[in-house]
């Protein structure tokens, strides 16, 4: 019936899915969550949380080793991107670290055999070489003066080269081999190194050097250039006929081979073996280098052409794969017009091996004397478009691959217009600073991870060299935007380029003294016996490693003695900013903005925490330099913190996920992300690699070495140092209203925690492995089960910190130590301190605590003090607690049984509790709980554990309750009150706790009792989730508005009170609904207005309260009506009936299936009242239907009368001054018209009084009156029905009148119409017929009354 009209439908959204528990508690005012807190070495620990932080560390690394793009697509990107270069000193690359000069005793010799002299360097065992006729010298260029000589043979030695020996040739102490070469034999010398103590803070190796008798004669063909393989193989070249010869050796002589002799691979046939076969060739080798990686070998001729050689895949092979010649050409067409290409002196000074950490498709860089880069591959370049045919993608490197061909790839001209820094150069010969250098001859060279050093011939034979060093420009290779391409034929046959980011490198020259003979890249020491698993970093990205490891140098050697050149790092580079922060701040943002937020945010934290690799610096003895780039002082780690904390930014939530606030995108502001790389960085050599390895005769051994174990946990301890004198540096200071904003810093703040979790977590587990070593780590392993040994095998560094299964190889092996430790007599107390003290919360020596646990139950019962009693059993609750993940069930029921004997509440109730949350660390099975325990749910175990726990606590309750009620009642006693007290702790302990699942075990064991009271009086977090929490129970619904009165939480109990009125879940019959809602609007109107804030709500929901009970009360009147006629039986009508006790209906419903087809007059009244429903046509037909009714039911005008009063009474008082259901125009009609027909019984002013009677004021029975008299509508249009309408006017005036003079009247004086009424009662006068006497006094009577008191 209401299809189209605007009433409301008060239940149409009534359905199934409501339920009390649809009620959401008042939410809290938003606030930012609070900086974390300091940090605490002895943590709980979180495996979820660690494993977070765990996977954050990972994408670090992740990102880490995919920041540098490969190598050949930056090459081909743009070859013409020119070099950064700074005369400043601050910002050149490198700096000269240290000079040492040649031992006056090997000058002397030097000098007397100038002609007859080489040099070289030795990286691999830190010494340079000096021969000088026939003696051989081994300078320790650390130590400065040791000196190692061999002089056990007679001719000149030419070339002297370090090489590793074959396996299983020579005894083990030989760990290299010297190869001699004089101009009729090359020898073979063994030789060992191991390190001893020295004077200086530089670790001193010992040399020992081991006669091989190893000695082959040459044939006057003096061989060079020698170098070795991995695998113990030896190549190099003939000067006299410039053919490529290995070295073959073994440990004894053979059938059809010598114990050492020459292979000639240049020829075939005998000369392979006999050189004086051979003839000379005129395009003679210059060089070989040797690549390990790919087991490829390259030789360089003197007319510039280079071959490239397979070794095979174990090495023992060498197969020619290509020769590549007429470079010169190739790279002027892949560079045309390159000045330093058509120079008449175009030569290859050197070749250097691309290292597999660097490139995948680049594989060797050849170095022109005028400083030309030629770089090769073993793919041959795409004709068709940019890339290499073949290349390596992005999967896994598989570097042995057979090499397909060798072909020159791209040109990179030398740095142009280069000056000298500002250094000393007094005695050097060196033009002045700022003059340009010119690249014109390059003699030696040396090329590493991307670094490329050159020295360049000085200009007089009086002056000295100086050193071209070129090394990457990280900033603008990992953070600039890619280039745009070149246009078509910019450069060779490359054509349009794909946007690459280009190969941006910066370029300085710095001097040295004398003439170079040799530069190398120093020896960098391993961090560990094999590198971790986790993803590497681009060689050339130093930003990944700066933290972690020392800052890279190269030894140049020349006749002067040795320069030490280090490598500039960008945290170096902003050291030296930070140092001029005060004066101006501006170099040191700028420097942020190029590197970006996040790495400046990790450089920045690492020089505010005073990273250890920070302290290396120029300050040494020899140094030459005039500046420091020494460690931090305390100026630069303010400011270095104070810009950490200005360009950190703010995180920003990109989308929020509504069920998981930690699943939203959020970008992390640079501060996190800064801390997170730093502490990435700072862990990487350890953190996927293996705790332990195999070593000799399969004993284990640690694989990272432990130098490296402290200096990690040094570096990290500083950073958690910091961290914790720091708590506010990731908060902000900005107050914030949006709500996506305070999300974005609370899920920021979060993650800090986790990391900064995982942080003192890390720390702990190196002291636990340090711990294992200082305590013979295979020992300790061996004396564990299988299990532990296997996993431990297999174990990381991160799998130890952040998982189940390193938590329990910990576990077993402090069982192992604390054994090993009692077998050497040592106490208990002793351990466990120790392990305390060094690993708290990671190793926890849970056994000896059970063992010092039991001796204290032990002495509890066998005391009879009871201080001593009371003082035994906190001691054993307290060790346990410490214990409690792992004990086993029946040990713990044991335990508490013995607790509840001895009427130790707290430990009875405390600790089978804490062993509930500790056996659920996870939180697995709350999580089953949670869900409402569903079927088939591997989590139950873990719920189950729990219950099992709890069902001991209700057991100890119990038993205190009926040892309380055992007692004789009415008896005082000191055993009474003991128990009383004993019971009393008891629950309150229990009621203390904060195990949510805890606390809904208990209460349903407390309704079970049917201790209701009791129930709701507990006041503690969970009781209200507890009644609120599905599956519905109708006695705990009910007891939830209970609570919430009781708490004063009236607008909760309305609300509580409604869901449970409107629930389709329970069997409620009509009235007991009706009673919900009543309690719900009396509850709403008890809540006061400052109540949670929610004042408007309040009364939005106060009003939606009162019309549901309206219709409640609608549809009881209907049940009332239909019930006695119909019942609630199986008939269509009892069904009716029935669906209306136990069912809530729309008005809609209650009108369309009860009162409009049981005809249900007055309720159809009351349903258009109660839904404001305006249909002036079916209210019309229904007072005409109720008319009618009155006057075919009743058999006299007289009785008619009276069942009329009785309806307008009633139905006037009900819903007067409703229009929708009592419109008073139309009912006055009825009734006048009514009145009028049976003017002779129905007596004059009837109906003005029975409107009275009905509730309706004087003024508007006045005014309807009135508009009667006036409308002539029939039948009041003819003057016998206009004088009756006089009349009724004439008694209501009378009536009116009467009531407003009468004493005590309802009618206050300045609201009586006095003049209004004056006048109508003229009008009337004018107009009533002469034949109405008695009207016509009545009305004068008014009129006088009027004048008379107004």
């Amino acid at each position: 019936m209401f299809a189209s009209s605007t009433s409301r439908n008060l239940y149409a959204s009534v359905g199934p899915s409501q339920s009390i528990w649809a009620i959401n508690p008042a939410p809290a005012p938003l606030a930012l969550p609070p900086a974390p807190a300091p940090l605490q070495k002895s943590a709980p620990v979180s495996l979820t949380a660690l494993e977070k932080a765990s996977r954050t560390l990972q994408d670090q690394l992740i990102a880490d080793a995919q920041a540098v793009p490969e190598l050949a697509d930056m090459l081909q990107s743009h070859p013409q991107v020119p070099y950064t270069s700074s005369t400043d000193k601050a910002y050149v690359p490198f700096y000269r670290k240290r000079a040492i000069n040649i031992p006056d005793g090997l000058m002397e010799y030097y000098d007397a055999a100038h002609d007859y002299s080489y040099m070289g360097l030795m990286p691999e065992i830190e010494r340079a070489w000096i021969t000088m006729n026939n003696k051989l010298f081994l300078w320790d260029y650390n130590d400065g003066q040791d000196i190692s000589s061999f002089v056990d043979q007679p001719n000149l030695i030419s070339h002297v080269s370090l090489v590793k020996p074959k396996a299983g040739v020579f005894v083990d102490e030989i760990q290299y081999l010297l190869v001699i070469c004089t101009p009729v034999t090359v020898i073979l010398i063994g030789l060992s190194c191991a390190p001893t103590a020295g004077p200086s803070r530089h670790a001193r190796s010992e040399l020992k050097l081991y006669a091989t008798d190893m000695i082959v004669s040459t044939e006057g063909n003096q061989m060079s250039g020698v170098v070795g393989t991995r695998t113990g193989r030896i190549f190099m070249y003939g000067m006299s006929d410039g053919g490529l010869y290995e070295l073959a050796y073994q440990s004894s002589e053979g059938w059809f081979s010598k114990k050492i002799q020459l292979v000639n691979h240049s020829v075939g046939g005998y000369g392979s073996f006999l050189p004086f076969l051979n003839k000379p060739d005129t395009d003679r080798l210059s060089s070989i280098v040797v690549d390990d990686d790919r087991n490829c070998l390259y030789t360089l001729s003197t007319q510039n052409n280079i071959t490239l050689y397979h070794l095979g895949h174990s090495g023992d092979q060498l197969t020619l794969i290509r020769t590549i010649g007429g470079l010169r050409k190739a790279a002027q067409a892949l560079f045309p017009g390159l000045p330093a290409l058509d120079m008449p002196n175009f030569n290859i000074a050197r070749m250097h091996v691309i290292e597999v950490g660097v490139s995948r498709n680049v594989h060797l860089v050849a170095i022109t004397e005028t400083g030309v880069r030629l770089y090769f591959s073993h793919y041959r370049r795409n004709p068709y478009g940019p890339g290499l045919l073949g290349a390596l993608g992005t999967g896994p490197r598989n570097p042995q691959v057979v090499p397909p061909s060798l072909e020159l790839i791209q040109v990179r001209p030398p740095p142009a217009d280069l000056t000298i820094p500002e250094v000393q150069q007094q005695g050097m010969g060196l033009p002045a600073t700022g003059a340009p250098v010119v690249i014109t001859f390059i003699s030696m060279s040396a090329h590493s991870a991307g670094l490329t050093l050159g020295a360049q011939a000085p200009q007089t034979e009086a002056g000295s060299d100086f050193i071209l060093c070129v090394s990457p420009d990280l900033a603008k290779m990992v953070n600039a935007p890619p280039a745009a391409a070149p246009a078509p034929g910019a450069y060779g046959s490359y054509g349009t380029q794909a946007a690459q980011r280009p190969l941006a490198e910066y370029a300085t020259i710095l001097p040295v003294m004398g003439h170079t003979w040799a530069m190398v890249e120093a020896r960098r020491l391993p961090l560990s016996a094999s590198p971790p698993a986790s993803p590497a970093p681009n060689s050339m990205f130093e930003l990944a490693t700066q933290f972690s490891e020392p800052p890279r140098q190269f030894v140049v050697f020349t006749n002067e003695g040795l320069s030490f050149l280090v490598k500039r790092r960008a945290v170096d580079h902003l050291k030296q900013l930070l140092d001029q922060y005060d004066t101006d701040p501006r170099p040191a943002q700028t420097f942020c903005q190029n590197f970006g937020r996040v790495e400046s945010a990790a450089m920045l934290l690492a020089v505010a925490c005073g990273n250890s690799f920070l302290a290396h610096n120029g300050l040494e003895q020899g140094n030459v330099d005039d500046f420091s780039l020494g460690g931090v002082n305390a100026e630069m780690s303010a400011n270095a913190k104070l810009l950490f904390y200005s360009q950190g930014g703010v995180p920003v939530l990109k989308s929020v996920n509504p069920g998981s606030l930690a699943d939203s995108q959020i970008v992390f502001s640079g501060r996190r992300d800064g801390f997170a790389l730093y502490f990435a960085r700072l862990v990487r050599p350890l953190w996927r690699a293996q705790i332990v390895r195999v070593g000799a005769h399969g004993r284990l051994e640690s694989n990272v070495f432990d130098t490296t174990l402290v200096t990690i946990q040094n570096n990290l301890e500083s950073l958690r140092s910091f961290l914790e004198r720091n708590p506010t540096l990731f908060s902000s200071t900005v107050e914030m209203r949006d709500p996506v904003v305070q999300d974005a810093w609370k899920i920021e703040l979060a993650s800090v925690a986790q990391l900064q979790g995982l942080l003192v977590q890390t720390i702990e587990a190196i002291s636990f492995v340090l711990l294992l070593i200082d305590y013979q780590l295979s020992e300790i392993v061996g004396q564990c089960d299988q299990p532990t040994q296997q996993n431990m095998k297999s174990l990381t560094y991160e799998e130890l910190v952040s998982s189940k299964k390193g938590r329990d190889v910990a576990r077993g092996l402090v069982n192992a130590i604390i054994n090993h430790q009692i077998g050497h007599q040592i106490s208990v107390d002793t351990i466990s301190e120790l392990l305390q003290q060094r690993c708290g919360s990671f190793c926890s020596a849970d056994d000896v605590l059970m063992y010092k646990a039991i001796e204290n139950v032990r002495k509890a019962k066998e005391t009879r003090d009871p201080s001593e009693r009371t003082q035994c059993l906190r001691t054993s609750y307290k060790f346990f607690s410490k214990g409690s993940a792992n004990l086993e069930f029946e040990k713990l029921r044991e335990i508490v049984r013995e607790y509840r004997d001895l009427r130790y509440a707290k430990g009875a109730i405390e600790l089978p509790l804490k062993c509930a949350r500790d056996w659920d660390a996870d939180n697995l099975g709350h999580a089953h709980w949670a869900e409402g325990c569903p079927m088939n749910d591997p989590r139950v175990e873990l719920y189950q554990k729990r219950v099992k726990c709890y069902d001991l606590v209700l057991d100890v309750l119990s038993a205190f309750s009926s040892m309380f009620d055992a007692q004789p009642p009415g008896v005082q006693s000191i055993e009474a009150e003991e128990l009383a007290l004993l019971r009393a702790t008891a629950y309150q302990l229990a009621i203390s706790s904060q195990d949510e699942v805890f606390h809904s075990y208990l209460y349903d064991w407390l309704l079970a009792k049917s201790m209701k009271d009791e129930l709701v009086e507990i006041r503690t977090p969970f009781i209200e989730g507890y009644l609120r929490r599905e599956p519905v129970a109708l006695e705990r619904a009910e007891l939830l508005h209970i609570y919430y009165v009781k708490t004063g939480q009236y607008l909760r109990a309305a609300e509580t009170c409604a869901a449970l009125a409107e629930s389709p879940d329970f069997d409620l019959n009509l009235e007991k609904r009706i009673q919900l809602f009543t309690f719900a609007v009396n509850y709403a109107k008890s809540h006061p207005g400052s109540e949670l804030g929610r004042q408007e709500a309040a009364v939005e929901f106060l009003t939606d309260l009162e019309e549901k009970l309206e219709v409640a009360q609608v549809q009881l009147e209907i049940f009332n009506e239909l019930y006695p006629r119909f019942g609630e039986g199986p008939s269509q009508e009892g069904t009716a009936v029935h669906r209306l006790n136990r069912n809530l209906l729309s008005i809609s419903d209650l009108f369309q299936d009860y009162a409009d087809p049981y005809d249900l007059l007055e309720i159809k009244l009351l349903i258009l009242h109660v839904s404001d429903h305006h249909d002036p046509g079916m209210v019309n037909a229904i007072w005409d239907a109720l008319f009618e009714r009155a006057v075919d039911q009743e058999p006299t005008v007289e009785e008619q009368i009276k069942a009329i009063t009785a309806t307008v009474t009633r139905l006037g008082q009900r819903f007067y001054p409703s229009e929708t259901a009592f419109p008073l125009e139309e009912v006055t009609m009825r009734l006048e018209r009514f009145a009028l027909e049976r003017n002779t019984i129905v007596p004059q002013g009837w109906v003005p009084r029975l409107l009275l009677e009905a509730s309706v004021p004087f003024g508007d029975i006045f005014n309807i009156v009135h508009k009667l008299y006036e409308s002539q509508i029939p039948p009041f249009h003819v003057q016998n029905a206009v004088q009756w309408l006089s009349g009724d006017m004439a008694i209501l005036v009378s009536d009116w009148v009467a009531e407003a003079t009468r004493p005590q009247s309802s009618i206050p004086r300045r609201e009586f119409p006095a003049n209004l009424l004056d006048e109508t009662v003229d009008l009337y006068l004018r107009e009533l017929a002469r034949d109405r006497d008695e009207t016509r006094r009545v009305f004068e009577r008014a009129k006088l009354a009027i004048r008379r008191h107004y």
